[in-house]
């Protein structure tokens, strides 16, 4: 179903904290580890990633151009990482429980 992917939660301090991310790629999990540590989920950095939030809708993109990446991140170390795991589509689902993400 998938390459890749994160799991996001919102704890109870109400920040966004990255709980799991693994890759099929063995080898691309310590990327992912390393993202996980530079770039905690921060929605001010992730146009789509604020924008699901303030939504609480699903978002999904078929097909992701570089366009698309360079929309989404503003910061060009992230956008590099993401591009090196391979991001050919991708869905962000904001989990819904009493109104709450």
């Amino acid at each position: 179903m998938a390459d890749w992917g994160s799991i996001i939660i919102k704890n109870e301090d109400g920040e966004f904290e990255r709980i799991a991310s693994i890759h099929t790629n063995p080898e691309m999990n310590s990327l992912l580890q390393d993202i996980a540590q530079k770039h905690p989920p921060n929605p001010e950095n992730d146009a789509f990633f604020q924008a699901t939030m303030e939504k609480k809708k699903s978002l999904f993109f078929p097909v992701v151009t570089t366009q698309i990446l360079e929309q989404r991140f503003s910061d060009q170390e992230l956008l590099e990482a993401v591009q090196l795991l391979g991001c050919y589509s991708f869905i962000m689902v904001p989990i819904l429980n009493r109104e709450k993400i």
